[in-house]
């Protein structure tokens, strides 16, 4: 729903884009299957001394990825993806902590026992774990932290595509429009 909402936004934005007398249209020949050529590189515009590029559909579809919130979203979903993946996998990694512990007993402090033997105490402590057996769940659950990156690389390239094909059916119309 959102995706169908987000390529209906970029759709909406090439329309209005063509309604405005801002930008000009022109037929171009195609080269290749998402590459034209345009036929000229500039028109004049009805306002006084200003001249106005002519969109092509690569120009088109370059805007709207660039302003499609939905495909930064899903790029972002994929980093996300990525960082669980990398979490997971964190605990097969040895833990390291150390810690220190120095104390001094100042002799004239009230409540020391005239017993005590030492003023002065030290501790240190270095602690390596490694995780030798968990029934596989770190593995498993770093496949599928996988599997769940590439479904949504997955679904970023068909939101990709999505977007180029309303932007391309758009532009299309847009030209249709303008021979009429």
């Amino acid at each position: 729903m959102v995706r169908s909402a987000l390529i209906a936004a970029a759709a909406a934005v090439v329309v209005l884009a063509a309604a405005q007398d801002h930008y000009a249209y022109s037929a171009e020949a195609r080269v290749g299957p998402f590459t034209t050529q345009a036929d000229s590189h500039s028109v004049p515009s009805p306002e006084k001394g200003v001249t106005v590029g002519i969109l092509t559909l690569d120009q088109c579809i370059e805007l709207a990825f660039k302003n499609n919130p939905g495909l930064q979203i899903e790029q972002e979903k994929i980093s996300e993806l990525e960082n669980d993946y990398a979490v997971v996998s964190s605990g097969l990694y040895p833990k390291l902590t150390a810690n220190a512990y120095y104390t001094k007993v100042n002799p004239d402090r009230v409540g020391v026992q005239v017993t005590m033997r030492y003023t002065e105490e030290a501790l240190g402590q270095l602690k390596l774990k490694q995780l030798l057996y968990d029934g596989g769940k770190i593995r498993y659950s770093g496949r599928a932290a996988l599997k769940a990156a590439d479904a949504q690389r997955s679904a970023a390239e068909a939101a990709r595509l999505d977007t180029v094909y309303a932007v391309s059916q758009a532009y299309y119309r847009v030209l249709e429009a303008r021979e009429l």
